[in-house]
């Protein structure tokens, strides 16, 4: 949440599907890619030092760096 992620990627990340939606996501690969992405924009934000999430709330970013995925 406080990388901009949404709902439904932080609960994809955390395995935790909607229970019709499990048989669909055990056999596809690609309902992943997303998510996985946008992780691997906040590890590279958290890495270069753009983004610090155990920071305050007004000094989680720095000032020239946008949220993750650019939201």
């Amino acid at each position: 949440a406080k990388a901009g992620l949404s709902a439904a990627e932080r609960r994809m990340l955390g395995y935790h599907a909607k229970p019709k939606d499990c048989n669909m996501l055990e056999y596809s690969r690609d309902a992943m890619a997303g998510p996985l992405r946008r992780l691997e924009e906040v590890l590279t934000a958290v890495r270069r030092g753009d983004f610090r999430p155990d920071a305050t709330r007004s000094g989680r970013w720095s000032s020239d760096a946008p949220a993750a995925g650019g939201h």
